[in-house]
């Protein structure tokens, strides 16, 4: 409980409280701080552009179990951290048949998207099993999630291992220099089988074919105002024509999978800027 001690206003505590602030009065020096901009000039102001970057799909089909992250922090002028865009950073894990890698990251969500393969993942909230075109997403608490990921085969790609996508809003959390306290949605875990289902009959709507999107946000019932997959992070599973490109004007950070094919992944912010 926060507590108030009060005095009386005797002189020679009136005295001392002068006598202290001159002494240690921050007014000068906190001055030194202080910035003042014109309004109109100033209300929009320039921030570097995201770099259109990708992570090759060799980072996942090959090679041995490890974390590749797709960190171009210094390209978008920050400094201390690794990050894909400044809220979010993007990994790709790669597991060997029969072996295990830890991912950690301070954040309040942690989102992994199965490339191929199959496992099961455990950490403080269980174990949840895996296959391709899966996604499972689980928040924290604490200032450390970690999560142990397990590969017990590639049937699908015969690459020796699996694949997996991962996102963070840890740069969010090292901007604001905050860690998580409290477990801000419930874990989710999508099927494959699930997505697709949902994705193919928005397709087949009364008046599908006149949407500018075809595809479908992954929510959770902790979130049932924004339908967002978790209190920060927002996923649109759609479905784009060969050579068509998307268009959005929030923050968004794009990837594509294709076997075979690079992941390519950008932020775009409200300029209406097109990403193919």
């Amino acid at each position: 409980m926060p507590t108030i001690d009060i005095h009386n206003g005797s002189k020679e505590l009136n005295d001392e409280v002068k006598s202290l602030g001159k002494q240690f009065s921050v007014n000068e020096t906190w001055e030194h701080s202080t910035q003042i901009f014109e309004y109109t000039s100033s209300a929009n102001p320039y921030m570097i552009p995201i770099p259109i970057q990708k992570l090759d799909a060799t980072e996942h089909m090959s090679g041995p179990t490890r974390v590749t992250a797709l960190d171009i922090s210094k390209a978008i002028g920050i400094e201390g951290y690794p990050a894909t865009s400044p809220n979010l950073l993007a990994s790709f894990v790669r597991i060997c048949i029969g072996e295990s890698v830890t991912t950690n990251a301070c954040a309040t969500s942690q989102a992994f998207y199965v490339i191929h393969g199959r496992g099961r993942s455990q950490n403080g909230l269980g174990v949840v099993e895996w296959s391709t075109g899966d996604l499972f997403v689980f928040p924290s608490s604490t200032e450390e999630m970690p999560c142990t990921h397990f590969c017990l085969d590639d049937e699908e790609e015969q690459s020796g291992g699996a694949g997996l996508y991962w996102v963070s809003d840890a740069p969010l959390l090292n901007y604001l220099g905050v860690v998580p306290r409290v477990k801000k949605f419930k874990p989710a875990y999508f099927s494959r089988q699930v997505l697709l289902d949902n994705v193919e009959n928005v397709r087949h709507e009364p008046g599908a074919k006149h949407r500018n999107r075809l595809g479908i946000l992954l929510g959770n019932e902790s979130t049932p105002e924004t339908k967002t997959l978790s209190h920060v992070l927002w996923s649109l599973l759609n479905v784009l024509p060969a050579g068509q490109g998307s268009s959005e004007t929030a923050s968004t950070q794009f990837s594509c999978f294709r076997p075979g094919r690079a992941c390519c992944s950008r932020d775009v912010h409200t300029d209406g800027q097109r990403a193919r």
